[in-house]
């Protein structure tokens, strides 16, 4: 009678949820009682960086935002890396065809006469971009990113509104008006702080489209799916490194699997670990590799048992981190690297979510209270601020939706529509919006983004081929 209690609490609370917000939406519509948990409002869609959930370090400066700064080093040196671009945006807020202007350290447009160039002593990029010299529309709306030069990947961006006429602008942030130097400059200020890294705009995943499992790699709309690897055994459980330069990935089933790394266009494979070993994750500050291991396992019995172990970054130094008489796997690391949440799995019975110190020490379970009927909440993964954790539940083999909680195992609630949409493996975008993860819901295993609160699922691999284990560039 157990189940049938916590499923009625559960229902209860649901439906508590569903009366809030007017009855009109699934149980994973709108935050969890008494949590901080929403979509990013409007105002942050008008601009990334750090202060809006953007990349860590990066500012923009007065006039394009209000003056904010972080404790971060100013890096002086960066101005050869980086590009600025400017976009206009369509009436629905995207950006519309090649940029109007771009500029550089050395070469800035034809017509233009401005580069980037670092401020020492002001602490601070700047490019002073004339609006006179390009074909703006007067009242459109353009994004100004910056961009690292050799791949394209956002530091950030900012949302402005050009009047021509009036040599005025807006910076839809907050709404505020500003005039334009000259009655035609916009200083583009912005500030990077040491250690900060642009994001790809990525999302890593695998596919059977080729007979076997490969990693690929897509833009977060699904476009630009292309193919890195190509080897005969399956290669699965991708994961990025923070700088977004390397993938870490299994190549392998089972006992026979093993943890490699390769740059993130699929050069410089290079093999981690050789004793049965898989589901890498990277630390937080990109020094360390968590991953399962069969190692301690004994083959002569039916039963396959992994533990948790740590590696360094180059494969050195691993130590085992769970010692369990059962199998642990599954590793995510928490946002400030001092926790990692782990799957235990006793063979036929049922599967937990715990949570332990980097180092192995004060494991706790989060999902002690879910009865056997509800026996498989598995693969955990942090949002960026560290206040949830996303998991999915295996109610059969036809049935398993995605689920958030808090870090302590409280407030659950489900994201996905229907538990029998078959959404497994979640894991979240750098700025905590969105959330991609595998789906069965259109009878063909496929990779979807939805919203931080399940709202507006969409596939973006669109493929026969069985796609999943979608993994977010940072």
């Amino acid at each position: 009678m157990r189940h049938l209690a916590v499923a009625a609490a559960l229902l209860f609370g649901f439906a508590c949820i569903l009366v809030l917000w007017g009855c009109s939406g699934t149980p994973g519509e709108g935050p969890m009682p008494g949590a901080d948990y929403s979509a990013p409002a409007a105002s942050a869609r008008a601009i990334s960086h750090e202060p809006t959930g953007g990349v860590k370090g990066f500012f923009f400066l007065p006039p394009l935002a209000p003056d904010q700064r972080s404790a971060a080093e100013f890096d002086d040196s960066l101005a050869p890396s980086l590009k600025v671009e400017v976009v206009l945006l369509d009436d629905s807020g995207n950006p519309s065809g090649e940029p109007v202007a771009t500029f550089t350290d050395t070469s800035p447009d034809t017509s233009a006469t401005e580069t980037i160039r670092a401020s020492s002593t002001d602490q601070h990029y700047i490019v002073n971009f004339h609006t006179d010299e390009y074909p703006l529309t007067d009242g459109a709306i353009y994004r100004i990113f910056v961009r690292r030069k050799c791949d394209g990947a956002d530091y950030g961006f900012a949302d402005v509104q050009l009047f021509a006429s009036m040599k005025e602008a807006k910076r839809l942030v907050d709404e505020t008006t500003f005039a334009l130097l000259d009655g035609r400059t916009l200083p583009v200020k912005f500030r990077i702080g040491e250690g900060a890294h642009p994001r790809l705009g990525k999302i890593a995943f695998y596919s059977f489209r080729e007979g076997n499992a490969d990693i690929y790699v897509m833009n977060t709309d699904g476009s630009a799916q292309t193919r890195l690897t190509s080897d005969l055994q399956n290669d699965m459980y991708v994961d990025w490194s923070p700088d977004g330069l390397k993938l870490a990935f299994s190549r392998g089933i089972g006992r026979n699997g093993e943890v490699y790394t390769m740059n993130a266009d699929g050069t410089g494979e290079t093999q981690l670990t050789h004793a049965s070993c898989w589901g890498p994750r990277w630390s937080p500050d990109g020094s360390k590799i968590a991953f399962a291991s069969y190692r301690d396992d004994d083959p002569a019995t039916p039963e396959i048992t992994s533990q948790v172990y740590v590696m360094d970054a180059d494969g050195a130094n691993q130590s085992r981190l769970t010692h369990s008489t059962v199998s642990d796997f599954e590793p995510a690391w928490s946002p400030d690297g001092t926790r990692i949440a782990f799957t235990r799995y006793v063979q036929g019975v049922r599967r937990d979510i715990y949570t332990m110190n980097a180092d192995g020490s004060g494991e706790v379970c989060l999902t002690a209270e879910i009865d056997t009927y509800w026996q498989s909440p598995n693969s955990p993964d942090w949002s960026p601020d560290g206040t949830l954790i996303a998991f999915h539940f295996y109610w059969s083999s036809t049935q398993y939706a995605i689920y958030v909680m808090y870090p302590d195992g409280s407030g659950k609630v489900r994201l996905s529509a229907v538990p029998s949409s078959r959404d497994g493996r979640a894991r979240w975008s750098p700025d905590g919006s969105r959330i991609a993860f595998g789906s069965k819901r259109d009878n063909d295993y496929e990779v979807y983004v939805m919203d931080a609160d399940g709202g507006n699922p969409v596939n973006i691999t669109n493929h026969p081929g069985e796609d999943g284990g979608p993994a977010w560039s940072p």
